[in-house]
Parts: C-alpha cells; structure tokens; sequence
C-alpha cells in the first residue's frame, strides 16, 4: 500500500506537466472507447497493485507507459500506439 501511496503523491504533484495531461487525456479516450465502467475488475490485468476503479486503473497505467510512446508524432498516431499496448494488456481484444 506504500508504493500505492508514493505513487499517488507523485502523480499528483506532475498533475499540471505537459506529459501527465496528456497521458490523463489518452487515457480518458481508452476509458471513452473500451467503454471502462468504474467496477473493479481491471487494476489486476494491467498490474497495478491497487484497489482503484478501473477508470483510475487505466489512468494509472497511462501515466506509467506514456513515456513507451513517439512524444513526436500527431496526436492520433500516439492514441493509437497507447491504445495498441493498452489491447496487448487485455486478451479479449486480441
């Protein structure tokens, strides 16, 4: 529950950098297009290690794989790059 904690506390002290807003809002359109309810079911499958909704779940898992994507490239091309790493992590997609 520690790592849960710093690692809360670290997202949150980034909330306001350019690369955290913009993991927050990839993540929002993963949420908007996997149609991610709040249950709990999620956090395990993308391995975060916390008792979060999965809304919350796959913000957490943007922020920690934002740094995996081209920061150089169009928005839609660094959607899709979440997005396919996103589905590698959920084998019902596949």
């Amino acid at each position: 529950m520690k790592n849960l904690d710093q690692l809360l506390k670290h997202l949150l002290s980034q909330k306001n950098s350019p690369a955290n807003l913009d993991a927050l809002r990839l993540a929002n359109g993963l949420i908007k297009e996997f149609n991610i309810t709040q249950d709990n079911d999620l956090a395990e499958t993308l391995e975060i290690n916390a008792g979060v909704n999965d809304q919350k779940a796959v913000r957490i898992w943007a922020q920690k794989h934002i740094h995996l994507i081209d920061q150089d490239e169009t928005d839609f091309e660094r959607y899709r790059q979440l997005r396919r790493l996103f589905q590698s992590k959920l084998p019902e997609y596949h």
